[in-house]
C-alpha cells in the first residue's frame, strides 16, 4: 500500500516529462535537422556579423546624400534583403553536407537540440568577445608554452640551444 502513491507520482512525473523527439529516418528530414543545426550554430551568426558590417559600410555612402546613419541603414536593407536572404540559404547548403559527412543523424539531432537551448544561444552571442577579450593572452601564453616547450627538450637531451 505504501507504494502506490510513489507509484502514481512516477507514472504523473513520466506522463509530464516531454519525450524527445527521435533521431529523423528519411533523407529530407535528415537534412533539414542539419540545416537548422548548421543556422543555429554557425551561419546565423555569420550572417548577422557580415550584414551588420556590410550596412554600415554601405550606409556611410547614403549618409553623404543627406539620410541618417538610421535612416541609410533600413533603406540599405529593404534593398538587400532578397540578397542576404539568398546568400544565407547558399551558405547553409554548402555546409549542411559537410556536417552530414562529420556528424551522423543522432548527433546532428543531439547538436541541434543542444543549440536551441537558452545557453547555447547566449554560447554562440559571446563566443566572439569572449575570444577577442582572451585573444591577447593566448598569444602570449602560446609564446610562452612554445619556448618552455624547447627549452625542456633541450635540457631534457642536452642539445646545444639553436
Amino acid at each position: 500500500m505504501r507504494f502506490t502513491p510513489i507509484l502514481i507520482l512516477i507514472v504523473l512525473l513520466a506522463a509530464c516529462c516531454p519525450k524527445p523527439s527521435p533521431v529523423p529516418t528519411t533523407d529530407e528530414a535528415l537534412n533539414r535537422e542539419a540545416e537548422l543545426m548548421v543556422r543555429a550554430s554557425l551561419t546565423d551568426r555569420l550572417m548577422e556579423n557580415a550584414v551588420k558590417y556590410y550596412r554600415t559600410q554601405a550606409a556611410l555612402l547614403l549618409t553623404k546624400q543627406g539620410l541618417s546613419q538610421e535612416e541609410a541603414e533600413a533603406k540599405i536593407m529593404e534593398v538587400v534583403q532578397p540578397l542576404v536572404e539568398a546568400e544565407h540559404q547558399r551558405l547553409v547548403e554548402a555546409l549542411v553536407p559537410i556536417y552530414r559527412r562529420h556528424y551522423t543523424a543522432a548527433e546532428i539531432h543531439q547538436l541541434l537540440s543542444f543549440y536551441q537551448t537558452e545557453v547555447a544561444k547566449k554560447s554562440t552571442r559571446v563566443s566572439t568577445r569572449i575570444a577577442a577579450d582572451g585573444q591577447e593572452f593566448v598569444s602570449s601564453w602560446n609564446e610562452h608554452l612554445g619556448e618552455a616547450f624547447m627549452k625542456q627538450v633541450v635540457d631534457s637531451y642536452g642539445i646545444a640551444k639553436p
